[in-house]
């Protein structure tokens, strides 16, 4: 099976204006092809991407995750990641009980002054946020595509996430 690695490259420019030298960063592998997404303004670097591994009897378990990258303090041709956030769908029977893997998509990254937001395709009636309490379902979701708003996402005191469903119709 082909594995796919997701990576966060810097580089250097023609007119050598990055004072940074250029490095290779290594997020993640997927069993499935990957979505990827880096969007960057003043308070730093946010590369988000899905990546996939097989399940059996339920086939590709597709999740996406999201990266705050900065320059090491200690080593400046790594990045570290500062904050990391995955979002994953479930389908489940009933409030409360176990379910079974559902997909999230990566569909977009939009950086706004005061908040992150990452929208995408769903498949499932729960959706869950890692790191972060795993509570059951109190209520099942409707919808085919998901939200997560991330407030604050570069700041020191990280919130969670604002974690919604929505039905978006094909024309």
């Amino acid at each position: 099976m082909t594995r796919y690695k997701i990576v966060v490259q810097r580089e250097s420019t023609p007119s050598n204006t990055c004072l940074l030298a250029p490095t290779l960063q290594e997020l993640a592998t997927s069993e499935y092809e990957p979505q990827v997404a880096i969007a960057a303004n003043s308070a730093g670097l946010v590369a988000a991407y899905s990546w996939a591994t097989y399940v059996r009897f339920v086939g590709a378990w597709r999740r996406v995750s999201i990266h705050a990258l900065s320059p090491s303090p200690v080593e400046p041709l790594r990045l570290d990641t500062t904050r990391k956030s995955t979002v994953l769908g479930s389908f489940h029977a009933a409030p409360g009980e176990a379910g079974f893997p559902g997909t999230t998509s990566l569909g977009e990254l939009i950086l706004y002054p005061s908040h992150l937001q990452v929208h995408g395709p769903l498949s499932g009636n729960w959706l869950s946020v890692e790191p972060g309490p795993q509570t059951p379902p109190s209520a099942l979701l409707q919808g085919n595509h998901f939200v997560a708003i991330y407030p604050d996402f570069f700041g020191t005191a990280q919130q969670a996430p604002i974690l919604d469903v929505y039905t978006q119709y094909s024309p």
